[in-house]
């Protein structure tokens, strides 16, 4: 009797590579675009990176950075992320002014989904919104003035520096229980952000002890708002541990708490949940970056 021959078929090694990577059907896309209000600094991109890459080894990153408060120039990136065939999936940080951009323009017109780097849970996600990474911004002031309860300061005592330009400013006034009149500051007079109005903005302040707010344009300028904050001799709680500057410039000491999430820590968690989206047959929970509490001394 005649041996019959198998015959083999082979598959290549890219197609092995991109079943792996995506579980049961292939990648659509080459890379990652992430649009951020401000600069993206190479923490962020080191930390973000090698989460992405751990699950998709293929998966290249793109950036957009520094655009600003400004949703038309948001808008335009995002748009040309979205006709780009090889974008697997739009990426905002800097704050809820970059994820109202990406939700408003893609659930209009967009094809792409997009995951975010927020400082609270949106509540109008949009069905292009595939998850994302939540700082709890806002919703944490009540432990920060409960923390600050514990050294001698009343509510009344406690002031929130907020920026008019903050997406969630709104929202973070209207939960505030603090001192009944924030101040705001890092605007000229034409209400844009700017960082050297800070020194002139921390002189406002008649309350003894202040929490600022965790708007991405104060991070950002966070040695100009270091220095102003130093400088007015108030009790200065901060909204992330980020506020602990390598540099030589740092929060004056017994007199200032870092009260909040680590940003390498959520970088982390946002490289992971972009992964997952690609892959993803449904959006994913926003998850929660952890609290820290650490008083300068």
């Amino acid at each position: 009797m005649a041996m019959r021959k198998k015959i083999k078929v082979k598959s290549s090694k890219k197609a092995k590579t991109q079943k792996k990577a995506t579980g049961k059907k292939r990648l659509v896309g080459d890379y990652i675009g992430v649009v951020s209000t401000i600069r993206i600094d190479q923490e962020f991109r080191n930390r973000f990176k090698a989460e992405v890459v751990a699950s998709i080894p293929s998966m290249d990153v793109k950036y957009k950075p520094n655009l600003s408060y400004d949703k038309l120039k948001l808008t335009k990136e995002i748009k040309k992320f979205n006709s780009d065939p090889k974008c697997a999936l739009i990426v905002t940080v800097g704050g809820l002014v970059a994820y109202e951009a990406a939700n408003s323009f893609l659930n209009d017109t967009g094809d792409k989904n997009f995951v975010s780097l927020i400082g609270g849970k949106p509540t109008n996600q949009g069905t292009h919104f595939y998850g994302g990474v939540s700082l709890e911004s806002y919703d944490s002031n009540d432990d920060r003035i409960a923390h600050l309860a514990g050294k001698g300061y009343n509510s009344s005592d406690i002031c929130l520096f907020h920026n008019l330009n903050s997406e969630m400013r709104t929202k973070e006034i209207n939960k505030w229980k603090g001192d009944a009149n924030p101040v705001h500051g890092g605007n000229d007079k034409d209400g844009k952000n700017d960082k050297t109005t800070l020194t002139a903005d921390f002189s406002k302040i008649t309350k003894p002890a202040v929490i600022v707010s965790a708007d991405p344009f104060f991070l950002d300028s966070k040695d100009e708002l270091i220095r102003a904050a130093n400088n007015s001799g108030k009790y200065v709680c901060y909204p992330l541990q980020d506020y602990a500057s390598a540099g030589a410039l740092q929060p004056t000491p017994n007199r200032a708490t870092l009260f909040g999430p680590d940003l390498k820590e959520a970088y982390k968690q946002l490289g992971q949940q972009a992964a997952r989206a690609i892959t993803a047959k449904a959006p994913l929970k926003v998850v929660e970056a952890t609290n820290h509490r650490f008083d300068i001394t």
